[in-house]
């Protein structure tokens, strides 16, 4: 129970993500000799059914070519667990391999990227970075196995859910710092939650084998290339039957998300948990901003009959977006309704409307719909809103009833003196899970 998989679980064969070594210390490293790569370079261990074109087994490889050489250092353990702090070894000159086949690290490099091959440059400056400087794990949610974005590593690991971080915040209206919301909720997952929850007697990972996909790697300012790599990353995730969680990020990051869920499931409903309706048309003609996720989803497919906007409530609620819900049919229950019939009725009604069909439920939880005591880490702390109870009993009540995608957005580490609304935002994730996975039953 609790943190299983990951470091631990052995896979067989295997892909090492190398991000900073030269070809031949990568060649090196990919049968089986690790002496001359940094400790922190071994980033993460995939499942891969070949590699290049159905070779034998690396490790294997390695561990053959070390009982012929007699060099110890050479056998080849799949799992490396990189203590947090590690650096960099001695170098130590050793022969080239004299097995083992050429591998173009230039696909390693894109899959561990989460960009297309096609995109990965083809002589890449080592000292130069490509995106936001806190994209990329420095430790998976949960402490969970990290799998690249891509279908075919995806099944073959049999995850039913993967997590998916998307480290921006140029379209916030509001204060920014939600790009930091990614890292901010790994580092409280992997450090105080397990995978077990003893109230229900439930594993996450027994039920989903859940992974994590690590980061999208964003383009600091240029939004619809940072969506496209997003969406395209995504896309595989539920291309290869998984639940995608998408971390935010501000509020835009939930468009590439609905975008890659449209491309696979034609009946989802969709639900909105916040302060605000974010059915702008556009916000000054920018049309990705965080205050037009909803307007894209229905762009995307998402009928809007089939819409629910639950938690609304406060000051920073234009006309223009309650009349785009008004003319298109989109259904809103307001903070007060709430208050005044209680969450039970709320799901009844919400379910009403979006429950039912096959495609399940994309569900999208901005934090800024808790009241500011229980989530001041946001862009626009919310007097007045949601208890952490009424989140989570909602959260739980509409993953119930299957969930298409997940997303939770606007945390902002950066904001607040202490992880509150990390903590919330993790408990969001567990939470929903859980009850997409049945731990508390179908409606």
């Amino acid at each position: 129970m609790g943190h299983r998989g990951g470091v631990d679980d052995p896979v067989d064969p295997v892909l090492i993500k190398y991000p900073n070594e030269p070809p031949d210390v990568i060649q090196l490293a990919l049968n089986g000799d690790h002496s001359r790569m940094g400790a922190l370079d071994v980033v993460a261990v995939v499942a891969h059914h070949e590699l290049a074109g159905g070779a034998q087994p690396l490790h294997q490889m390695a561990t053959e070519e070390s009982a012929a050489t007699g060099d110890q250092n050479r056998a080849h353990d799949p799992m490396v667990d990189v203590p947090a702090g590690a650096t960099k070894g001695p170098a130590v000159e050793r022969p080239a391999p004299t097995r083992g086949p050429e591998v173009d690290t230039t696909a390693h490099r894109a899959a561990a990227d989460c960009r297309p091959v096609a995109d990965a440059p083809k002589t890449a400056d080592q000292t130069m970075w490509e995106s936001v400087l806190h994209a990329g794990l420095a430790g998976t949610f949960l402490r969970l196995p990290h799998v690249p974005p891509d279908a075919e590593l995806l099944k073959a690991r049999g995850a039913r859910a993967a997590i998916y971080g998307i480290p921006w915040d140029s379209m916030a209206v509001g204060r920014s710092g939600a790009s930091y919301g990614p890292r901010g909720i790994r580092e409280i997952a992997s450090t105080q939650f397990l995978s077990y929850n003893a109230t229900w007697d439930f594993d996450l990972v027994d039920v989903l084998a859940p992974v994590d996909c690590g980061d999208a790697q964003v383009v600091p300012g240029n939004p619809e290339r940072s969506f496209e790599i997003a969406q395209a990353a995504i896309s595989q995730i539920v291309a290869a039957g998984a639940v995608p969680v998408t971390l935010g990020g501000d509020h835009s990051v939930t468009i590439p998300a609905v975008r890659a869920v449209a491309e696979h499931v034609s009946d989802a409903g969709l639900v909105l948990i916040d302060a605000h309706l974010d059915t702008a048309i556009d916000v000054g003609g920018e049309t990705l901003s965080n205050c037009c996720p909803i307007t894209r989803a229905i762009e995307a497919g998402f009928a809007p009959e089939r819409t629910v906007l639950i938690g609304i409530s406060g000051w920073m609620n234009p006309r223009s977006e309650l009349a785009y819900c008004r003319e298109h049919g989109i259904t809103v229950i307001w903070l007060e309704e709430i208050w005044a019939a209680g969450v039970a009725a709320t799901l009844e009604r919400a379910l009403a409307i979006t429950g039912g069909t096959e495609g399940g439920i994309y569900l999208t939880v901005d934090v800024d719909s808790l009241d500011a005591a229980f989530a001041p880490g946001t862009s626009v702390p919310t007097p007045g809103g949601l208890t952490a109870r009424e989140l989570l009993e909602l959260v739980r009540g509409l993953a119930r009833s299957g969930l298409a995608g997940l997303d939770v957005v606007e945390t902002a580490p950066s904001l607040e003196a202490t992880s509150a609304t990390a903590g919330i935002a993790t408990r969001v994730v567990m939470d929903g899970l859980a009850a997409h996975a049945g731990a508390l039953g179908r409606p």
